[in-house]
């Protein structure tokens, strides 16, 4: 039922509904099918609500965000002076050796996104839309805390949200902007280096690994995957050999290749379908609306930060993403109601016009046509020519020419 209301704000997400609970029945509901199954059919229902509620509330729902963000914000910020609130941290980011006899979990400026990366990349997702109540100054905020945090791929999806927002030719300097605030944060975390020397995969963090064997675990499995949460109970560890510690991944770190993992074929379908249907509605929206403009700025930054991290496995950046996701569904539908609406009154008073026109026909006028040289009168002011072979006619009293009523 979920899944068939889904079908209005996009036959995708429906879809999604569909081979999950494939996947799942497929493998008897095993292991975590059912948890993912049941916070999936969650997130979908409150993406459903806030898309049909956005057209009415969306001062409210986005005024929320902003509160949220700032809440998120300050919270971060304190963690400066305070060591650990003693809040459980579950995006399991956790080091442990190669024996798995001891864990460390590791303790960032994170705010309530359970790790920094999350943090950074829910304020590169969020910028577009805080930007329809904040204004120019989120422009500047944003930038800076993600580059006080040095997250790469966190600046770059920022980059790319300026650059679909801004309309016009500006959005090439905020394209070069974000390429030199990315190249910056690279540099400094100096990424090309590992404990080999120059590396071209560093700047991935282990994330080129853990998408190499994930890929080809995947394709074991191509078409309904290995089961839905099936990637946190593989858990692929990798050693470090200088320090001689693994790390762990309980998340694939790439959010369609870890539905490609977990649901094959079938599941990632679900993306294709996506991007084809939504680009083609966004293509008859235009022109966009500010608020579609910004809801489509946000959700490429969505997508940007989808490839690199994992925004739908945690419930804070999860439910950002999903009013990312409502504030862009909400504004089409608004659109596309709205055009209906008006087109249906367009064809309504096309019919009754032209019923009134086949029961009350409407008198034609007459077809003028120029004087011709034998018509009486022609070209001579109204005065009739004179008789052939006979006297001159006087003329008449112009009084006289008028037809009476």
């Amino acid at each position: 039922a979920i899944g068939a209301l889904a079908w209005r704000v996009s036959p995708a997400i429906t879809w999604l509904v569909g081979a999950y609970l494939l996947s799942g029945l497929a493998y008897g509901f095993q292991g975590l099918s059912m948890m993912n199954i049941q916070a999936l059919l969650w997130g979908v229902g409150l993406l459903v609500v806030l898309t049909l509620a956005w057209s009415e509330h969306k001062r409210v729902i986005l005024w929320a965000l902003t509160i949220a963000v700032a809440v998120h914000v300050a919270i971060s910020l304190s963690q400066y002076f305070v060591e650990d609130y003693g809040w459980p941290a579950p995006a399991g980011l956790v080091f442990r050796d190669p024996f798995f006899m001891t864990a460390r979990v590791v303790h960032e400026v994170e705010g309530l996104a359970s790790h920094y990366s999350l943090y950074a990349g829910l304020l590169a997702v969020a910028m577009p839309l805080l930007y329809l109540r904040i204004g120019w100054p989120v422009w500047i905020a944003t930038p800076t805390i993600i580059l006080a945090l040095q997250h790469r791929s966190s600046m770059m999806a920022a980059g790319v949200a300026a650059f679909l927002m801004i309309p016009g030719r500006r959005k090439w300097h905020a394209a070069w902007i974000g390429v030199v605030l990315s190249g910056l944060v690279i540099w400094v975390r100096g990424a090309f280096t590992d404990f080999a020397g120059p590396s071209l995969t560093a700047w991935t963090s282990t994330r080129m690994d853990v998408w190499v064997i994930t890929l080809a675990k995947a394709f074991q499995k191509p078409w309904l995957g290995w089961s839905p949460g099936s990637f946190s109970l593989w858990k692929p560890t990798f050693i470090s050999p200088p320090s001689k510690t693994g790390l762990t991944f309980i998340q694939a770190h790439n959010e369609f290749l870890q539905l490609f993992f977990e649901v094959g074929v079938v599941g990632i379908a679900a993306v294709m379908i996506y991007a084809v249907h939504t680009g083609w509605r966004l293509r008859r929206a235009r022109p966009w609306t500010p608020e579609l403009r910004c809801a489509v700025a946000s959700a490429g930054a969505l997508a940007f930060i989808a490839f690199f991290n994992f925004p739908f496995r945690i419930s804070v950046t999860a439910l950002g993403g999903l009013i990312t996701l409502a504030a862009l569904h909400g504004e089409l539908l608004g659109i596309e109601d709205a055009r209906a609406a008006a087109d249906a009154r367009l064809a309504q008073g096309t019919a009754e016009g032209t019923h009134e026109d086949r029961s009350h026909p409407v008198p034609r006028r007459r077809t003028r046509r120029l004087a011709a040289a034998g018509d009486p009168g022609a070209g001579n002011g109204g005065i009739p020519a004179a008789v052939p072979g006979g006297d001159r006619v006087s003329p008449r009293p112009r009084s006289q020419n008028r037809r009476l009523p």
